[in-house]
């Protein structure tokens, strides 16, 4: 497909920045405040932008041709999710209704590019012209919510925002994706590209966000917690680029569903993790929201260790039984928190732990992955002999 352009654009590039840093800034609100209705709002925020991500990836994975009037809809998008970002904050920023409008335009552009590509692109017009209609009645549905978002009805803007997000996502995994599969039209290489520089650009934004906070500081106040935010980072970057982003993009849809929801759990998790390392790094949080301490780290690193269990099990044909070890710390990171509440409640050890753990699990994933490799290599080598013989 389109074999004269590069997988991946500049363009696309720019796209995934600017979504990435209406991440972090949900990140940022989650750091300075850990609680559980700021964790829900992140996973919310980031269930939002990666709808709008995927929505917008489909469209280049479709038709990477470059025209002028998508280009304009995406960056018009990309405004209004910064638009919109800034209305993530419970205590301040822009209002829910501005939030609301925001958000509304975003689907609202989105829905425009595929009414356009409906109309010039070859492949499965019918699919494209469904997520077109339903992803414009997510932004109708959010103009409905911003009205309500002013009004004294508690439940309603909640409830037009969860309407909109199924409006956009089912008919997009439902429909489109599963024809994209049936048919073959979909591109694995550059939807797997997109995948791993998004991943690329969260992980490393979730450090540079500490390093740049650090520079306020006279001193490192946990140098500790600054070594165990490095190193996670880092083990959770060799984990995925040496064992998930290989093993490739599954080829059937109903494979291809978990691969995406997957990657969602694996980024929140990762994001989650990084904030409140950075946050102990900079200060110790028991002192600010105590009854949340044993879950501030531990807790977001099992949903990244269960998703890359779950990738792993994706890809097992090539990566063997490294799906078993990541259940496993997983299940010692839920063992961790459930000490952390019903033990000891201290924040520091629990996150200490949990960050062992994780290195432990990719330094035995880096170890199953060299085994592999020279009993394959040895396998290669014996054939080789018996066929010269």
């Amino acid at each position: 497909m389109n074999a004269h352009h590069p997988r991946v654009g500049w363009f696309e590039l720019f796209y995934d920045l600017v979504m990435v840093a209406a991440v972090i800034h949900g990140s940022d609100l989650f750091a300075e405040r850990p609680t559980f209705a700021n964790g829900f709002w992140l996973a919310v925020t980031l269930l939002i932008l990666s709808i709008l991500w995927l929505l917008t990836v489909v469209t280049f994975n479709a038709m990477r041709e470059d025209w002028g009037l998508r280009r304009i809809l995406v960056l018009a998008q990309m405004l209004a999710v910064v638009i919109a970002s800034l209305a993530t904050s419970r205590d301040g920023g822009l209002s829910d209704t501005v939030g609301f409008l925001a958000l509304a335009a975003a689907f609202g552009t989105a829905a425009g590019v595929y009414a356009l590509l409906a109309r010039r692109a070859t492949i499965d017009a019918g699919s494209l012209r469904v997520v077109a209609l339903t992803t414009g009645g997510s932004a109708v549905v959010l103009v409905a919510g911003s009205i309500f978002s002013s009004q004294p009805v508690a439940l309603a803007p909640g409830l037009c925002l969860g309407i909109a997000l199924g409006l956009a996502l089912l008919p997009l995994f439902s429909v489109l994706l599963g024809r994209a599969c049936s048919s073959g039209w979909l591109d694995r290489e550059h939807l797997g590209e997109r995948m791993g520089q998004l991943v690329i650009i969260v992980l490393g934004e979730s450090f540079v966000r500490l390093v740049l906070a650090l520079h306020r500081e006279e001193e490192i106040p946990s140098p500790i917690f600054l070594v165990l935010t490095f190193v996670v980072v880092y083990c959770l970057w060799v984990v995925y680029f040496r064992g998930v982003l290989p093993a490739g993009v599954p080829r059937t849809a109903g494979r291809l569903r978990t691969w995406l929801a997957a990657h969602y759990l694996f980024m929140l998790g990762a994001i989650g993790a990084a904030s409140g390392l950075a946050a102990l790094t900079l200060e110790p949080l028991d002192l600010a929201v105590p009854e949340t301490a044993p879950y501030r780290t531990a807790l977001p690193l099992i949903y990244a260790t269960t998703a890359l269990a779950l990738l792993a099990w994706l890809g097992r044909e090539r990566t063997g039984s490294e799906y078993q070890v990541h259940l496993m710390a997983a299940a010692l990171l839920l063992l961790t928190v459930l000490a952390g509440v019903t033990v000891v409640p201290a924040s520091d050890w629990t996150t200490s732990i949990a960050c062992v753990i994780v290195i432990v699990d990719a330094i035995a994933v880096s170890w199953l992955r060299r085994r592999q490799h020279h009993a394959r290599g040895s396998g290669r080598g014996m054939a080789d002999a018996a066929s010269q013989s």
